[in-house]
């Protein structure tokens, strides 16, 4: 038999995502909630970003008009990519919904 091993490269984690809702003026309970529903083993105080995925954010919640609004993320297997889009859609949906 054949083995394959695809290496996954520790990715570090930067800013916590209370801290980065902060600075885009997403209340602190929405990002609570958030973070809750897409980490619940992990408590929403200690839950950090990768890099890409505090950018992600910070970009997304700039005004329509803004250049560099809209971002692509490419990185590696295990990268945290999927959270890079669904964390600004979540925060932004919870924050709408008044949750």
């Amino acid at each position: 038999g054949q083995i394959m091993l695809e290496p996954v490269i520790p990715y570090a984690t930067t800013d916590r995502l209370i801290d980065v809702a902060a600075k885009v003026g997403i209340p602190e309970q929405v990002a609570r909630n958030v973070a809750s529903a897409v980490f619940p083993n992990v408590e929403p105080d200690e839950l950090r970003l990768r890099e890409h995925q505090a950018e992600a954010i910070v970009h997304h919640f700039r005004s329509g008009d803004s250049a560099g609004r809209n971002v692509v993320v490419t990185s590696g297997t295990g990268s945290g990519k999927t959270e890079s889009f669904l964390l600004p859609l979540l925060l932004r949906l919870t924050m709408e919904a008044g949750k």
